[in-house]
């Protein structure tokens, strides 16, 4: 979930390129149970010319607690 959230934050930055991924890193902090919705925030942190950084945020919702967060590199 967090390549696909990230590189479409990516692709809605005005260079319009996904890239190819080369680190992605997951810390998880709490569960998601089986019928729990889950809202991801993407964001990009940088984007250069051969490197982007990305952070994704998974939340439990409807009390947003963060269950879950992504560092993306592409």
């Amino acid at each position: 979930m967090v390549d696909v959230i990230t590189t479409g934050a990516l692709i809605a930055t005005p260079r319009g390129q996904s890239g190819v991924s080369v680190d992605l890193q997951m810390t998880y902090l709490a569960a998601a149970k089986l019928g729990d919705t889950v809202q991801l925030d993407a964001e990009v942190i940088r984007s250069g010319k051969s490197l982007a950084f990305t952070k994704a945020s998974l939340y439990r919702k409807p009390e947003m607690t963060l269950i879950a967060t992504g560092l993306h590199t592409k």
